[in-house]
């Protein structure tokens, strides 16, 4: 019988539908959480493995309604991300300045490479996927569109032999398109850096209010269980709250905050874990709430690693488990959530979305506390959750594997 005894969390889910071309668009993303479950799954922390290195660099272990929405406004999208999307736009602006200075060899150059990506990475059948399941309850496939529409202008651009100031336009803006949002190594770089002058760290608070247990205990419990990049890559601070949350159908445990597109660029302090009290306030039922919470920052929304094509990739690796008969069962994933969604007659695409995600971070708690059993007993699930795990854990600017 399959497994069905791991409840995973709620999440309202963001997208893009319709665009006003006279104001600026912005999307929010709300907390996704983790509902209060007896787990039949779970290992004691003393029989947990260790993570196979404590360094962060180390080897890890596990049509056209669119085109409304002006360019201007889509380099400054930040979701979620107050402070990542201003330092995201004070920078676009001196980066801009440089941009003008660029020689249209280099701007051809990115939209070459860009050309290749989409042509090699299956970007357009990977989008189309994403939609016919998804609809346009995922904002980062809308966008990545988007900026295919550009590529497809320029394009009619060249051939229509439009004057030479249309045509360096539409190139200037789909190369500074590629080296935002496309090109990893500028990614890579751009991560790089912020490790180097921030570390790898986040705050852990509250902890002191559960007795016999206090936040240097939950940060050795966090150390001992997960890879410094993929613990505190996307998330800037993990908090107790001594109270209980409840949602209509369930108690939770745990919320992701501060999920969004504005994460895509760098972590800012709004991405946060809260935990919640509850009747079990063991080590291990603070850790499979995290473990959780970690599966919603770092997914193809919120992590901050990836290219577009990338996204696209892993969403569509999800989507295609979800697929699956043989997938991950959970209650949560497979009842709960249509259930919810059946009362509020909401769009069944966008129901499929959040089980999606909900379907990931119910994997990736499997995959960070029991890998060998979950190797053993869904090893294609496991196989997804280990190949974005070891993506996302990786030290910028090393080479894939």
């Amino acid at each position: 019988m399959p497994e069905c005894g791991n409840i995973g969390s709620g999440l309202v889910v963001w997208g893009m539908s319709r665009f006003n071309p006279a104001r600026r668009t912005s999307f929010d993303g709300l907390g996704a959480h983790t509902v209060v479950q007896d787990s039949t799954h779970l290992m004691n922390v003393e029989g947990a493995p260790k993570p196979e290195t404590p360094d962060a660099g180390g080897e890890p272990r596990p049509e056209d309604p669119a085109r409304e929405l002006s360019r201007r406004d889509f380099l400054n999208i930040a979701v979620g991300g107050l402070a990542a999307g201003a330092a995201f736009q004070i920078g676009g602006r001196r980066a801009e300045a440089a941009a003008d200075a660029e020689s249209p060899e280099y701007q051809t150059a990115n939209v070459e490479r860009m050309r290749d990506i989409v042509a090699r990475e299956r970007v357009r059948e990977n989008i189309q996927f994403a939609k016919d399941r998804f609809g346009d309850a995922e904002g980062m496939v809308s966008n990545a569109a988007m900026n295919l529409l550009d590529l497809d202008s320029f394009t009619a651009a060249e051939r229509a032999r439009k004057p030479p100031d249309t045509i360096a336009a539409h190139q200037r803006f789909v190369s500074r398109q590629y080296e935002k949002l496309w090109d990893i190594p500028r990614i890579e770089e751009r991560i790089r850096k912020r490790e180097a002058e921030e570390g790898l760290s986040a705050a852990v608070e509250g902890f002191g209010a559960i007795r016999g247990f206090s936040d240097a205990h939950m940060q050795n419990l966090l150390a001992s269980r997960f890879h410094r990049r993929w613990l505190y890559g996307n998330v800037s601070a993990i908090r107790y709250i001594d109270r209980e949350e409840h949602a209509p159908h369930y108690q939770v445990a745990g919320r992701a905050e501060g999920r969004g597109m504005g994460s895509m660029f760098l972590k800012h302090e709004r991405q946060t874990i809260e935990l919640f009290r509850t009747r079990d306030q063991r080590p291990a039922e603070l850790l499979r709430a995290t473990a959780h919470e970690l599966g919603h920052h770092q997914d193809w929304t919120t992590a901050n690693r990836l290219g577009l094509h990338e996204r696209l990739q892993f969403l569509r690796d999800v989507g295609e488990r979800l697929e699956a008969p043989d997938r991950y069962l959970t209650h949560y994933v497979e009842t709960a959530v249509p259930r919810e969604f059946q009362e509020k007659r909401g769009d069944p695409r966008d129901m499929r979305h959040r089980q999606a995600r909900e379907y990931w971070a119910t994997v990736m708690e499997r995959y960070s506390l029991d890998p060998e059993e979950f190797r053993r007993s869904h090893p294609k699930d496991h196989a997804v959750a280990e190949r974005w795990y070891r993506r996302l854990v990786r030290p910028p600017g090393e080479p894939g594997r």
